[in-house]
């Protein structure tokens, strides 16, 4: 087996309940490391700053903040 490092991810999610089933099942994921989970879009900068995470997730977070005029649309890409 090669010895490859885990893949860190920061989780960026607002909804408490949301954050703790994707920590739930990205924990489950063999060498991934969720190595933080944050709430607002601050804290996510702040993370990324200092654990520097090769994947920064915010399934929801997005989405929810743009429709309610926040900030993370201003630095989030839409999909299409």
């Amino acid at each position: 087996m090669a010895n490859n490092p885990s893949l860190r991810v920061l989780l960026a999610e607002d909804s408490s309940l949301l954050a703790a089933r994707l920590a739930e099942l990205i924990r489950r994921l063999p060498d991934v490391d969720l190595i933080e989970t944050v709430d607002t879009e601050a804290g996510a900068l702040g993370s990324i700053a200092g654990s520097r995470p090769d994947v920064l997730m915010f399934p929801g977070s997005a989405t929810a903040t743009a429709a309610s005029g926040g900030n993370w649309s201003s630095r989030a890409s839409p999909c299409r």
